[in-house]
Formats: C-alpha cells, structure tokens, sequence
C-alpha cells in the first residue's frame, strides 16, 4: 500500500496530518527568530586588560606578554594576536574551527584566571568574550539630546537610559558613544611636589581608600542580626579638598598641595546631531547603540525598545529626547513580507 492509496483509504487521517504539519509550520513560522545577518559561530575570544597611566611598552611586558604565555597552551589553539597601547593590552585569541566557543571562552577565562595575582596591582581585571558575530552589529542606533550640561546628560545616559534599555527582553547590551564623563581632577605644580616630598601614587593610594565602603561586621539588638557598613564614599567636592594627607614636612589638607576641580574626562569620541531639514546641529549629544542576544528576534527586540522610550522621555520631565536614526527591523520586516 503506497501513500496515494492510504490517503484516498483513510481521508481523515490524511486530513488530519495535513492540519498538524499546516499548524507546526505555523508555529514555526511566528516563533523562529528572525534576524539581519545569520547567527555564526566563530571560535574567537578577546582579553581586554585595562592598565591606567602605563605606557605600551609597560603594557607590552608587564600584562601582554604574561597573558600571551599563558593562553598559548590552550588545545585547538590557532593564532594569538595583540595590541598593547596606552592603558590597555587587547589579546585576540583565534582558535580552529570547529571548536566549541562556549568551551574557549571557559578554558581561556581558567587560564587567565591564574595569573591574575602576578599583573600589577592598579591593573583592573581583565574582560574576557567571545566574539559573536550576531551581536557585534547593533540592530538600533539612538541619539539622545536633552537641556542638561554635557556631564549631565553623560550620567543621565550612563545611569539611566542604558540601565533602563538594558532591561529590555531580548537586548544583550547598550554601547554609549560621545558626551562628557564627569570626573573629578587632583592637579598637583612640581614644586610643591618637590617641597613637601609627595609621593603621588601614596596620595592616589590614601583617595582610593577613602572613597570606599568597608563592612563593619554586623550587630544583633532584640534577636535581629543587623548588617554594618562604614560609607566612606566621598559626599562633595569639599569632602576630597579636605582629606587628610600625611607628608614628610606634616599633615596637609588636599586642597593645600593641590588643585581638586570638578570637570570631565577628555574628550576622545564626539558625537553630533546635524538635521539638514531643520538646519541645524547639536553637539550635546550621546549615540545609544542596541545589542541583542545571538537568539532574539530583531522586530521584537526593536519594537520593545521602541515602546520604552515614551516612558523614559516622560519620566525624566521632559528634560530628554530619544531620537531613533538607524533601526534594522523595518528592513527585517519588508524583507520577510516580501518571501
């Protein structure tokens, strides 16, 4: 008995596969994730290291090099490529493919991992990723203008807006390009470094430690055992300007050996708003671009962020607005339209 003569036999049974083949092919249809570019595997891991004020010679032998000779015995292991530059030491691993990138993330992170205590101490700890060509592209891109100073909207940007967008479903991250980073300066002449003996990375040593908070242990009153934290961030302004600072010559405030201001970070990446409608520009702005996971479905992750930006406009008075420039899901969406 072949298939043609089943179906002509038992015409409900025929009926009935068709229908649940037509349903699952329907299911598939509204759930499958759909994306701009296909999800590729890539077996790459990066190892970004974040050294403040060292040089790239520094870099090269003090973080770059130590991290090299380690990840080096990895199995699989195709090339190792570095860069090691102001402040930072970015090592790309490329293994063969074929290699799960789970598995290279996890045994690079273990590898990197046992040499953290032999980098310097002020080196901040390494980020360790995977490259993931679904996510490197954003699927939206975001100016962000309100009438606030430059350091303003920076904090209402980094505090705010990418903590809020990052919540979204479906969003693996939100990059922030541009704008001011507030950031408080201590700038001290030679001469009085010379005259009182200072020694620079003791005093960055005594900031550091007294804008920290410590856990105090923890008290019990009535059967309730209460948590204790000593807050030692800094308050003002005038708080870091009058912080004890112990000398070879004496006991000084730091506003007496230096000049503490309130300013921002220099200025390495520039954004700006120009409407050629409108003929005008706007240089306080900050670009929002929109990750998404390797799995999530570009119209819905672009739609959800889309419904949120109201409510963040509204719930900053008015002080805020959130321009979309560049978003891929209406092309995601003519293009499945059209098939």
């Amino acid at each position: 008995m072949n298939f043609i003569d089943l179906s002509i036999k038992r015409p409900v049974l025929t009926i009935v596969v068709l229908l649940t083949l037509v349903l699952f092919g329907t299911l598939a249809y509204f759930s499958i994730p759909v994306a701009l570019f296909p999800d590729i595997k890539v077996p790459y891991v990066t190892i970004q290291t974040v050294y403040p004020g060292a040089s790239p010679a520094d870099i090269e032998t003090q973080v770059t090099k130590k991290i090299e000779d380690q990840v080096t015995a990895i199995a699989d292991l195709d090339t190792v490529t570095s860069y090691s530059m102001d402040s930072v030491s970015i090592v790309i691993v490329q293994f063969k493919f074929g290699k799960d990138e789970n598995l290279a993330l996890q045994e690079v992170k273990d590898k990197v991992e046992v040499i953290i205590p032999n980098l310097p101490s002020d080196t901040q700890r390494p980020a360790i990723t995977k490259v993931d060509m679904a996510t490197m592209m954003p699927v939206m891109n975001i100016v962000l203008e309100g009438d606030m100073t430059p350091t303003e909207l920076y904090t209402y940007a980094d505090k705010v807006a990418v903590d809020q967008l990052s919540q979204v479903s479906g969003v693996s991250g939100v990059q922030l390009a541009g704008g001011q980073e507030r950031e408080i300066r201590v700038e001290f002449d030679r001469p009085t470094v010379y005259a009182r003996s200072l020694s620079l990375p003791q005093i960055a040593g005594i900031l550091r430690a007294a804008n920290m908070e410590i856990p105090g242990g923890n008290l019990t009153i009535q059967n309730q055992d209460l948590p204790i934290r000593l807050n030692g961030n800094f308050k003002s302004l005038e708080a870091i300007q009058n912080l004890d600072i112990p000398t070879a010559t004496g006991i000084f405030k730091l506003r007496q050996l230096a000049v503490v201001r309130d300013t921002s970070k220099t200025v390495r990446q520039r954004t700006m708003l120009l409407d050629k409608k409108a003929g005008t520009r706007n240089d306080n702005v900050l670009l929002l671009q929109v990750l998404k996971n390797p799995t999530a479905n570009t119209i819905s992750v672009v739609d959800s962020v889309m419904a949120k930006l109201p409510a963040l406009e509204k719930a900053a008075g008015g002080h805020v607005t959130f321009k979309v420039i560049k978003e891929d899901a209406s092309y995601v969406r003519s293009t499945v339209n059209d098939t």
